[in-house]
Formats: structure tokens, C-alpha cells, sequence
């Protein structure tokens, strides 16, 4: 039997974590696609689980947010 070190991220808990710091933060999804030069199409998109976020994607999210991508993964991951 196999035993996966790391939790797998999943897409709900991302996006999750994402509108909880957007609400924290008292900002909008078409802010933060603005400041993280996004399409607000495509950061519903990757919100409402339709495409994954890339990782250049949820670099510049982390940098208009000011949270280290990291750290918004370690958070989601920290809900499953």
C-alpha cells in the first residue's frame, strides 16, 4: 500500500480560500482580477472550479491579495 505524504489540493478549497481572503480583505473578484491583470472571466472560471489555477495565475492572485500563493495553498489544504 501506497501512502501519500501531502494532501492533494482540491479546486473547492482553493477557490474557497481565495473568496474567504477577497471577503477578509473587503475587496471584489473583479478587483482582484484587475490587480493580478486577470480576466474577471477567467478568475470565475478558475473560482468556480471550471479550469485549474496555473501557477503564474495564482502567483500574481497571492501578490494582489499580498498572501504568498503558498500560503493560500497551505490554508486550503489545511481545510480538506
Amino acid at each position: 500500500m501506497t501512502y501519500m505524504s501531502q494532501t492533494p489540493l482540491r479546486r473547492t478549497d482553493l477557490a474557497a480560500e481565495i473568496y474567504a481572503e477577497i471577503k477578509k480583505q473587503r475587496t471584489t473578484v473583479k478587483e482582484l482580477a484587475d490587480a493580478s491583470n486577470l480576466s474577471p472571466s477567467t478568475l470565475y472560471r478558475r473560482l468556480g472550479g471550471v479550469k485549474t489555477f496555473r501557477p503564474d495565475e495564482l502567483d500574481a492572485i497571492g501578490l494582489a491579495l499580498d498572501v504568498p500563493a503558498s500560503e493560500l495553498t497551505r490554508r486550503a489544504k489545511a481545510r480538506s
